[in-house]
């Protein structure tokens, strides 16, 4: 001991540059309950990947329901779009063509030609 010095000894045998210091939150949580080996990392890792890309709210099932959700709606507005064609020309042909309107006229009032017997049956 010169002038008063004592000399210390380490604690440990390792030095204090290789010690690792808690930090984050395994400060708070007890030794050993976020200790994770490579299989629970795995595990861990394979469940958020199923959630993220195939349960979630935005997974691949749930884009690939609403690809079909969206692949109906596009066929029934070209359904739509067909049917009101058909309507529209239906309907400029029944105020254009005279033949046809005094077809239907007589069908609906129950006349028919000066050669036609008209039958009414009860139902």
């Amino acid at each position: 001991m010169l002038f008063g010095m004592e000399e210390r000894m380490p604690m440990s045998s390792i030095p204090s540059w290789k010690v690792r210091r808690a930090s984050g939150l395994s400060r708070f949580l007890p030794a050993g309950l976020l200790d994770l080996t490579r299989k629970k990392y795995l595990i861990i890792a394979a469940l958020v990947f199923f959630y993220v890309f195939v349960a979630g709210g935005s997974g691949f099932y749930a884009q690939v329901r609403l690809w079909k959700q969206g692949h109906d709606l596009q066929r029934k507005i070209e359904l739509e779009k067909k049917k009101r064609k058909w309507l529209n020309e239906q309907a400029a042909g029944l105020s254009q063509d005279s033949q046809r309107i005094q077809m239907e006229a007589r069908k609906e009032s129950g006349l028919g030609h000066k050669d036609e017997i008209i039958i009414q049956v009860q139902p």
